[in-house]
């Protein structure tokens, strides 16, 4: 399974989950949002790592604050772009996925959960909650 079929997968998933909850008008905005939310958080997490090996703490403040602005382009790129991608295609996925025997859903729902628990792990390293350098 590719890394953006993944995040369709992930889409599918939770757009599933969400008509339960919300009118169908919504669907596709609640899937895609934890869907960028989730891509934000991988980014940020590989960008935080790279800086907290490479540059120290008062360098990185610095930076961090200048790269603000840049930061809500990249989120609202990643939103207009995940809006664009999974407007109206709930049916193609689920067309696609709906035969999926039990196992191979468990595996990917597996995968899913690691995918957004794990970054999420990293978060507290990289607001520097826990001080990674010692």
């Amino acid at each position: 399974m590719r890394l953006l079929e993944i995040y369709d997968y992930m889409y599918y998933k939770i757009a599933r989950w969400s008509i339960k909850y919300d009118d169908n008008r919504r669907i596709s905005y609640t899937a895609s949002a934890v869907v960028t939310l989730s891509q934000i958080v991988v980014v940020m997490d590989i960008v935080g790592l790279i800086l907290l090996e490479f540059i120290n703490q008062d360098e990185r403040s610095l930076l961090l604050k200048k790269f603000y602005p840049y930061f809500v382009i990249l989120v609202l790129f990643f939103a207009i772009a995940n809006d664009w991608k999974y407007r109206n295609k709930f049916n193609l996925f689920h067309d696609k996925w709906k035969s999926d025997n039990r196992k191979t859903r468990v595996r990917k729902g597996v995968l899913i959960s690691i995918l957004i628990i794990i970054p999420l792990l990293f978060i507290p390293i990289l607001l520097n909650i826990i001080d990674y350098q010692d």
